[in-house]
């Protein structure tokens, strides 16, 4: 009966203990592509919202935009997040050429387990998804991620 006892009470911390290691080891080792591409839009919307401040209209191209610490862009893709590429779509502009109107999409480099949704960012701030492989649009499932 000694036995059995001090098996459980060494046994049980060592699970836990073991539990707790394959998980850190899952977290830092295990890409999460999806969070990053909606924190990355995000932070593009926020750059949007500056700049039309300070010049009294959106941008259309991540040139003028201004390309964040850390990302390229090429022929207006911007990839930042390893996994996700971002670019421009539905630019509307009022009758002197101005942008009032633009969404960003982010869509993976490769459709897998952990990078298969498309999202879309618009003016207002609002996020959609999409599992299908293809852009996202307003018409997808709203995240309201802002509000």
């Amino acid at each position: 009966m000694a036995i059995l006892v001090i098996g459980f009470l060494v046994g049980v911390p060592l699970c836990y203990v073991g539990f707790g290691m394959a998980l850190y080891y899952w977290k830092e080792n295990t890409k999460h592509f999806e969070p990053g591409a909606i924190s990355c839009l995000e932070a593009l919307y926020s750059m949007e919202r500056n700049y039309k401040s300070a010049k009294g209209e959106y941008s259309v191209n991540f040139e003028e935009l201004g390309i964040p610490l850390g990302a390229f862009s090429h022929d207006n893709r911007l990839t930042w997040n390893e996994g996700y590429f971002f670019e421009f779509s539905n630019v509307s502009r009022d009758a002197s050429g101005r942008v009032t109107d633009f969404a960003i999409n982010a869509r993976p480099f490769v459709y897998e387990r952990r990078s298969r949704r498309n999202f879309l960012i618009d003016t207002l701030g609002d996020v959609y998804e999409t599992t299908e492989h293809r852009p996202a649009t307003i018409r997808d499932r709203n995240l309201n991620t802002h509000r």
